[in-house]
């Protein structure tokens, strides 16, 4: 298996997307967005650290939708012990500050991904 960090496989990725996108393929587009985040933040190494946490926040990251992503603060987020809480908020900002150090460094990084972080880092005040 290809090494998720090289950026053909990336671009890969990026263009299969773009092409279900552009066919109207509605019932692989969810899997190929969530594969290509997974991906991204993988190789961006985000998602080391802790393990749940790491998995919350990427389906927080999947969600586009402002109220779906408020259901899963307060279903799933807010329900967290305090421990995982911790986790999961020292998760959010060591991917944003990851993300935006990279950035600023010139390396090339998902926008996407950058403008999900940075929602989902904004909405930690409100939960």
């Amino acid at each position: 298996m290809r090494d998720m960090r090289e950026e053909p496989f990336s671009d890969f990725l990026r263009r299969e997307l773009s092409e279900q996108a552009e066919r109207g393929n509605a019932r692989i587009l969810p899997v190929l967005q969530a594969i290509v985040q997974r991906a991204t933040l993988a190789a961006e190494g985000v998602l080391e650290e802790s393990p749940e946490a790491a998995r919350r926040l990427s389906a927080m990251l999947q969600m586009s939708e402002r109220d779906q992503r408020a259901a899963y603060w307060r279903d799933v987020v807010c329900n967290m012990g305090a421990a995982g809480r911790d986790a999961f908020d020292q998760a959010v900002l060591d991917a944003y500050a990851d993300v935006d150090e990279k950035r600023r460094n010139g390396v090339r990084v998902d926008q996407a991904m950058v403008r999900q972080i940075q929602l989902v880092r904004d909405e930690l005040d409100e939960y």
